[in-house]
Protein backbone atom coordinates (compact mmCIF):
# COMPACT_ATOMS: atom_id res chain seq x y z
CA UNK A 1 0.00 0.00 0.00
CA UNK A 2 1.15 3.77 -0.67
CA UNK A 3 1.68 5.92 2.09
CA UNK A 4 0.46 8.65 -0.20
CA UNK A 5 -3.21 9.85 0.05
CA UNK A 6 -4.85 9.62 -3.36
CA UNK A 7 -6.49 12.95 -4.54
CA UNK A 8 -9.49 14.14 -3.66
CA UNK A 9 -12.30 12.22 -5.29
CA UNK A 10 -14.59 15.38 -5.67
CA UNK A 11 -12.07 17.95 -7.06
CA UNK A 12 -9.03 16.21 -7.44
CA UNK A 13 -7.31 18.31 -4.81
CA UNK A 14 -3.64 16.86 -3.51
CA UNK A 15 -4.71 15.69 0.14
CA UNK A 16 -1.98 15.09 2.65
CA UNK A 17 -2.44 13.33 6.42
CA UNK A 18 -1.84 15.58 9.43
CA UNK A 19 -0.93 14.30 12.59
CA UNK A 20 -2.81 15.84 15.55
CA UNK A 21 -2.93 15.29 19.11
CA UNK A 22 -5.10 12.89 18.84
CA UNK A 23 -4.81 11.21 15.91
CA UNK A 24 -4.32 11.17 12.29
CA UNK A 25 -6.81 13.12 9.24
CA UNK A 26 -7.28 14.64 6.29
CA UNK A 27 -8.95 17.63 4.88
CA UNK A 28 -9.11 18.90 1.08
CA UNK A 29 -7.96 22.30 1.31
CA UNK A 30 -10.16 23.05 -1.76
CA UNK A 31 -13.83 21.63 -1.23
CA UNK A 32 -13.60 20.80 2.71
CA UNK A 33 -14.01 16.83 2.48
CA UNK A 34 -12.46 15.74 5.68
CA UNK A 35 -12.05 12.47 7.58
CA UNK A 36 -12.35 10.72 10.88
CA UNK A 37 -9.51 10.75 12.81
CA UNK A 38 -7.75 7.82 13.08
CA UNK A 39 -5.12 6.63 15.63
CA UNK A 40 -2.68 5.55 13.24
CA UNK A 41 -1.13 7.19 9.62
CA UNK A 42 -1.50 3.56 7.78
CA UNK A 43 -5.13 3.68 9.13
CA UNK A 44 -6.07 7.20 7.54
CA UNK A 45 -3.81 6.32 4.14
CA UNK A 46 -6.07 2.55 4.41
CA UNK A 47 -9.82 4.35 4.96
CA UNK A 48 -8.79 6.75 2.55
CA UNK A 49 -7.27 5.11 -0.63
CA UNK A 50 -9.74 2.40 -0.47
CA UNK A 51 -13.19 3.94 -0.01
CA UNK A 52 -15.43 3.54 -2.66
CA UNK A 53 -16.05 6.69 -5.17
CA UNK A 54 -18.85 8.76 -4.53
CA UNK A 55 -22.26 8.51 -6.60
CA UNK A 56 -23.55 11.68 -6.61
CA UNK A 57 -19.83 13.84 -6.78
CA UNK A 58 -22.02 16.50 -9.64
CA UNK A 59 -24.26 17.16 -6.81
CA UNK A 60 -21.58 17.85 -4.26
CA UNK A 61 -20.02 19.83 -6.51
CA UNK A 62 -22.57 21.86 -8.17
CA UNK A 63 -22.97 22.64 -3.91
CA UNK A 64 -19.58 23.43 -3.44
CA UNK A 65 -19.90 26.63 -6.45
CA UNK A 66 -23.23 27.72 -5.01
CA UNK A 67 -21.46 27.88 -1.77
CA UNK A 68 -18.99 29.69 -2.99
CA UNK A 69 -20.94 32.57 -4.75
CA UNK A 70 -23.11 32.45 -1.55
CA UNK A 71 -19.78 33.37 0.15
CA UNK A 72 -18.43 36.11 -2.63
CA UNK A 73 -22.21 37.48 -2.28
CA UNK A 74 -21.89 37.96 1.72
CA UNK A 75 -18.45 39.49 1.80
CA UNK A 76 -19.85 41.85 -0.73
CA UNK A 77 -22.76 42.78 1.33
CA UNK A 78 -20.46 43.13 4.33
CA UNK A 79 -18.33 45.45 2.15
CA UNK A 80 -21.27 47.82 1.22
CA UNK A 81 -22.46 47.54 5.10
CA UNK A 82 -19.27 48.84 5.61
CA UNK A 83 -19.36 52.11 4.12
CA UNK A 84 -16.16 51.40 2.28
CA UNK A 85 -16.30 53.59 -0.96
CA UNK A 86 -13.16 52.65 -2.04
CA UNK A 87 -12.88 50.09 -5.20
CA UNK A 88 -9.68 49.04 -3.75
CA UNK A 89 -11.18 48.13 -0.38
CA UNK A 90 -13.32 45.25 -2.36
CA UNK A 91 -12.69 41.44 -0.85
CA UNK A 92 -9.84 39.89 -2.80
CA UNK A 93 -11.33 38.55 -6.47
CA UNK A 94 -13.67 41.30 -6.51
CA UNK A 95 -12.58 43.85 -8.64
Amino acid sequence: MSEQLENCPICNNNCVPIEGSDGWATKCGDCGLKTEKFKTRYQLVKYWNDRPAPENTGDFKEMLDMQRKIDKNIEMILFIAKGAKDIKELPAGEG
